[in-house]
């Protein structure tokens, strides 16, 4: 027994030794052609310093020339050994195999004059916006990157190839986590929903670039530049405007900004998709003189209900977020005919924020101040004649009823924002979380059409009257409000 024993062990070793002496031989002749990506079902083939352009501004992009020969029987037999040895992680270098691809600029699809790039799942498109890197305190010493899209329902893990240097070579992969924000939107028997997919990185470096998919075999349909938000302090109050569409009132916008710049917001965020000619110059103006900025989010979808036209409004909050998660230390996400309004002797959003934390007897400011709204109809006719262009010195009437909250969030300490209220809060946030404010600190005046004429008779019943507003700031809003209607009435703008 001792015997057979022997010559079988010597057979074995005689056999593996010859079999690792093959395998070494067909790595040699792989890699002697040059292909520097395995891919386990064929072999790609890619000429030495074949770099050509993408899609997007000054990214390099290899050429990738699939090769149309099938696998050898000892081809495959390396391929699952391989595949083996990288689930073990196996210490010999030669049998690690990163599947990742070269980005070939044929396969970039686009949508909307290149503002999405698009992700297929499941033969359906998944759209995505952009890519910002978050490393904030919130994450404890984690670093991310975070893609803003819309799309199907999505049940199948995603990956993120990220890209650094010049040569745009894939450094690591990633498993992306994926959190919907935003509503369910149900068009044309579809639903979309809106997404954040957080994907971790491993290494020091901060990528250039991000390609997504669903199969790390499968050819790259996408490449987004990673946006590094500005990490200098520019502004205490910063506004976001959800993705505006359709005509606004000019008057409503003149109105809202000017109450703003007095109570100390520096910087307005707003994300046109299909407006008039008309709001759009106004916007422009306002970004001329540094006050607004602003971002292009056309619904993905074609179309015009509204449901279209709203797809694209979480990515307009987030992204206001994102950018602006160093550069503003608070942001308020709200709409142009809302107004938050201090009440006692608070004469700003600064003042309004400390006399909060007085009350509550906060050790540290809260995360999140959360205020109801009151709202003003606007179609259910005034006693005030004028002026005409403001609604705060002409509507006085509100409902007793309080509606929705708005919010003013710490960029820092909110995960995912949305119209009302911050929308994904962090796991383990460190200090004070949201306070709910009493309406005696402070309210949201939301000047809008009435839904019907039964609200229009509900409001003069109860005859509620609130001049809080025109009181307090009337006669700091009253001249530069008249000035900038002035202005933009000489430019045919109102």
């Amino acid at each position: 027994m001792r015997i057979r024993w022997s010559n079988a062990k010597y057979l074995t070793s005689i056999f593996l030794l010859i079999f690792i002496i093959f395998t070494c031989f067909e790595w040699t002749t792989l890699k002697s052609n040059n292909s520097r990506n395995l891919n386990f079902q064929h072999v790609q083939q890619r000429p030495p310093k074949a770099i050509i352009h993408s899609a997007l501004p000054n990214v390099p992009i290899h050429n990738t020339v699939v090769a149309k020969k099938e696998e050898t029987s000892h081809q495959k037999k390396f391929s699952s050994i391989t595949m083996k040895y990288n689930k073990t992680k196996n210490a010999f270098d030669f049998f690690k195999f990163n599947c990742s691809k070269p980005v070939d600029k044929r396969h970039i699809k686009v949508r909307k004059q290149k503002i999405y790039q698009i992700l297929m799942f499941n033969n359906e498109a998944v759209y995505l916006y952009k890519v910002y890197y978050d490393d904030r305190k919130s994450h404890w010493g984690r670093k991310y990157i975070q893609i803003l899209a819309v799309g199907p329902k999505i049940n199948k893990t995603i990956y993120a190839d990220l890209w650094f240097g010049k040569n745009v070579m894939s450094k690591s992969v990633s498993s992306c986590s994926i959190t919907k924000h935003g509503r369910d939107s149900n068009i044309t028997s579809k639903i979309f929903l809106q997404y954040f997919f957080s994907c971790e990185i491993k290494d020091n470096d901060i990528p250039k670039y991000v390609s997504l998919s669903f199969d790390r075999c499968a050819p790259r349909s996408n490449l987004l530049h990673v946006e590094v938000p500005d990490r200098k302090w520019k502004h205490k109050f910063a506004i976001c405007i959800e993705t505006s569409y359709g005509h606004i009132d000019p008057s409503v916008i003149i109105e809202f900004v000017e109450y703003n710049k007095l109570m100390g917001v520096t910087s307005i965020s707003v994300y046109p998709s299909q407006i008039s000619t008309n709001n759009r110059k106004v916007f422009q103006q306002y970004e001329k003189e540094g006050i607004m900025s602003i971002s292009e989010t056309p619904s993905p979808l074609e179309g015009d209900s509204w449901k279209i036209l709203t797809l694209s409004s979480p990515i307009s909050f987030n992204d206001c977020m994102l950018r602006q998660m160093y550069s503003a230390e608070y942001i308020i996400p709200i709409d142009f005919d809302e107004i938050l309004v201090p009440r006692l002797s608070a004469k700003n959003y600064s003042a309004l924020l400390n006399d909060i934390d007085s009350t509550y007897r906060a050790k540290e400011p809260f995360s999140i101040y959360s205020f109801r709204t009151f709202i003003f109809f606007t179609t259910c006719g005034s006693k005030i004649q004028n002026p005409k262009f403001s609604n705060i010195f002409r509507f006085v009437h509100r409902l007793k009823r309080f509606g929705h909250l708005k919010s003013i969030v710490n960029p820092r300490k909110c995960l995912s924002v949305y119209n009302h209220y911050c929308k994904v809060n962090f796991k383990h946030l460190k200090g004070p979380g949201g306070v709910s404010v009493d309406t005696s600190l402070a309210s949201v005046h939301h000047y809008r059409k009435s839904w019907s004429q039964n609200f229009c008779k509900l409001l003069y019943s109860e005859n509620t009257i609130d001049t809080l507003c025109k009181d307090k700031f009337g006669k700091m809003l009253s001249k530069p409000l008249q000035d900038k209607y002035n202005m933009f009435k000489r430019l045919h703008l109102v």
